[in-house]
């Protein structure tokens, strides 16, 4: 389970990993959310996920597999602190 800043943040490193590349765009975010705007919500951020595993050089960038993968918070924000000190 990934909350919404998670997915921000894997946009912001996709951007900043893949310059050359057009990353989707995500929903934004609402104070008072319904439960239909949820569900839409929900829709937004699944195709955002597709329109990323669409394209072979993003499905091959290891912050991606991570951000997919590790499921531990501690492990996950060293990996995006390692990540964020990397210059393009």
């Amino acid at each position: 389970m990934r909350k919404d800043q998670d997915f921000y943040l894997l946009r912001k490193m996709l951007l900043k990993s893949y310059p050359f590349i057009i990353i989707p765009p995500l929903p934004i975010k609402k104070k008072k959310e319904s439960e239909k705007s949820i569900r839409r919500r929900e829709k937004y951020l699944s195709r955002f996920m597709q329109g990323i595993m669409r394209c072979e050089e993003l499905k091959g960038c290891s912050f991606l597999v991570d951000w997919l993968t590790i499921e531990d918070a501690k492990d996950f924000a060293k990996i995006v602190k390692n990540q964020e000190k990397l210059k393009f």
